[in-house]
């Protein structure tokens, strides 16, 4: 959501489109890299949909030492790819 909010562009909507695919795509093989995958079941060895995924995820504070890293690590790559200087116009 990050990557379309930045690079939509309302005057250009198809290049913006293009654009913001291409982020994307690098984003994923970024965080892929790291990871190995993008997929829930596979990044936290449990099936969080199901009660007992749920429960087992609870238990073993999966959200803290599992979700925290990976949001932490989007967020490393997201600042990589966008610009330091704000984007003044649309």
């Amino acid at each position: 959501m990050a990557l379309g909010m930045h690079y939509f562009a309302e005057h250009d909507r198809a290049a913006s489109k293009q654009l913001t695919y291409e982020k994307v795509r690098e984003f994923i093989d970024r965080f892929t890299q790291l990871h190995h995958t993008t997929e829930c079941l596979r990044l936290m060895g449990v099936d969080l949909s199901t009660p007992q995924g749920h429960e087992y995820a609870v238990n073993n504070n999966l959200f803290a030492t599992r979700c925290e890293t990976y949001v932490r690590n989007s967020v490393t790559i997201l600042e990589s790819m966008l610009p330091k200087e704000p984007k003044t116009s649309r």
